[in-house]
């Protein structure tokens, strides 16, 4: 009896499921949060842009039915108001996968290079632009 309620359940499985590489939307998504930081997002007291970086992604199978594959929910988290000095490989936020309200996979987002802070000088040629285009 317990075999044959096993077999039922393993077959289901494999008749309703199937192992789905989510790794396309995940890059996607990633590849669009880069563009909006970059446009969007500046960090105060610096003239550096960041460069975005994700964490390793590791296992991107889940068993997923295709009905389940279409409902995939990204969302990303991260700081939008940023000052430098930033060092590199600091983490500013994440990207989770989810289905529903379950969270399939939550990845860290880092920022790639170092962030330097300006320095008198740049501050002073920005006084002096400034400066003369009132004039």
């Amino acid at each position: 009896m317990r075999t044959t309620d096993s077999v039922k359940i393993l077959n289901y499985v494999f008749n309703n499921y199937s192992s789905t590489n989510i790794e396309s939307i995940i890059i996607s998504s990633f590849s669009d949060l880069q563009t909006h930081f970059s446009n969007n997002i500046t960090i105060k007291k610096s003239t550096d842009k960041a460069t975005l970086e994700l964490e390793d992604l590791g296992n991107t199978l889940f068993p997923l039915s295709t009905n389940e594959f279409s409902k995939l929910q990204v969302e990303t988290y991260f700081l939008n108001n940023l000052e430098a000095p930033i060092p590199a490989s600091r983490k500013i936020g994440f990207l989770t996968i989810k289905l529903d309200d379950e969270i399939l996979k939550k990845l860290d987002i880092y920022v790639k290079n170092n962030i330097e802070k300006k320095n008198f000088k740049i501050y002073y040629q920005e006084l002096l632009k400034k400066a003369f285009n009132f004039l």
